[in-house]
């Protein structure tokens, strides 16, 4: 008891400190400097924060793009785009209106760099272009442990990528407008993709109960035990119920009880009208060839041997399951035939082809044959690669969480780069 309270305990805190990464993270506008970097961990020194704000503040006021950075040690297993979209949200970064905000998230244990857009932004910022800005001025400084230069020369190109950029406010709300139609469509498939599903599951499994209905009607019109097991035996088999799991499991198993019974039904003498008798196991080999005795002890064939009083008449019924490795012979005409085995000879090559050879042999006159094969030669087969790729994507926003920024959303776009 008291461990399961001491995990459970455990569970919660480590779910609760998942949770107040975002939370935990200082916004700079709540900092008395107004400023544009958060600075937690100390990474950057005191100097160094003034010159990212001084930048990031001249783009607000010459560009009206808000650019705001989170310089952090760490945020715990979370996914840095995930954690940048939910802190770019919470903090509210650009103008509502024109939702032109950019956040600059550094993760030093991941190593990793992570711009995220809003939609106003990704119109003259592409997710391209936050990537190879990464790459140009950024990466090459962390990688040599610079993490100070590489951040102020990130926020000197941002600078001169933004400068002189103005957003379409129409174009902005086409792509909110886009997004919100685009995940509507998105959830109007999944649940036509559903309703899809199940009318086809119904109508595959009403299939499968018409088919057997067929059969057990064929079934009532014939008068030949034997015959009705030979129309009803297909439908004992267990394929039916992978097929059509739901219905068919019960069809197999009244399908199998049916045979047994179509089996053991009560048979007349075509000589005499007389009611005939079932033999047992030990009895019937007496009224069997050799050739049907093996074909029984193999199991590819299961006789039935009715008889009367008279003994010339004599019923002999042969069962044959549907699968069996056993084929008939050429020689006897008996199903005992089965393959020994199918190897490889001589292995082929790309210069020269193989060759194989197949085995067969009857386990009741005990004929063999032995055939060889062309095995072709082997080609190369050609394949193109390609190198290493970015992505990006597409999530909505949310609303303003926080602090005094001016309250805009993230368009899920950007980039991310590790060193």
């Amino acid at each position: 008891m008291k461990f399961s309270t001491l995990f459970l305990f455990l569970l919660l805190t480590v779910f609760a400190v998942g949770q107040s990464y975002v939370n935990d993270v200082p916004n700079p506008k709540n900092s008395g400097t107004n400023g544009y970097v958060s600075n937690p961990d100390g990474i950057l020194s005191t100097d160094e924060v003034g010159i990212i704000d001084n930048i990031c503040a001249q783009i607000e006021q010459n560009d009206s793009f808000q650019v705001a950075f989170a310089v952090l040690n760490s945020i715990g297993t979370e996914v840095p785009k995930d954690f940048a979209g939910k802190l770019f949200n919470h903090w509210g970064i650009g103008h509502a209106e024109r939702d032109d905000g950019l956040l600059v998230l550094f993760v030093m244990d991941q190593r990793r760099i992570e711009f995220e857009t809003g939609y106003g932004t990704e119109q003259v910022l592409t997710d391209y272009q936050c990537v190879q800005l990464q790459q140009d001025y950024m990466i090459p400084h962390f990688k040599n442990g610079d993490y100070s230069t590489g951040l102020v020369e990130g926020a000197k190109a941002i600078q001169q990528a933004l400068n002189g950029k103005v957003v379409d406010r129409q174009m902005t709300q086409s792509l909110e407008e886009e997004q919100i139609s685009y995940e509507q469509e998105l959830l109007f498939e999944q649940q036509n993709r559903k309703r899809n599903l199940i009318i086809g599951v119904t109508a595959w499994h009403a299939i499968g109960l018409v088919l057997f209905l067929i059969a057990l009607l064929i079934v009532r019109f014939r008068q030949d035990p034997y015959d009705k097991y030979n129309t009803i035996k297909y439908f004992g088999v267990w394929i039916w119920a992978v097929l059509f799991p739901i219905t068919h499991i019960f069809v197999v198993i009244f399908a199998k009880k049916l045979k047994q019974r179509y089996r053991d039904m009560i048979r007349f003498s075509s000589k005499t009208d007389e009611i005939m008798r079932k033999l047992g196991e030990q009895d019937e080999d007496e009224y069997l060839s050799r050739g049907q005795v093996t074909e029984e002890l193999v199991k590819s064939v299961d006789y039935d041997v009715w008889i009367t009083d008279k003994s010339d008449d004599v019923l002999v019924l042969a069962y044959r399951p549907l699968f069996s490795k056993y084929s008939t012979c050429p020689k006897c005409h008996f199903k005992t035939y089965f393959k020994v085995y199918d190897r490889q000879v001589i292995a082929p090559s790309y210069s020269s082809s193989g060759q194989g050879e197949r085995k067969h042999e009857c386990a009741h006159c005990k004929h063999v044959n032995v055939k060889t094969y062309h095995i072709p030669r082997l080609r190369r087969s050609s394949r193109t690669s390609s190198g290493g790729s970015w992505s990006g994507s597409s999530s909505s926003g949310g609303s303003f969480g926080g602090g005094s920024f001016g309250g805009g959303s993230s368009g899920g776009g950007g980039g991310g780069s590790s060193w």
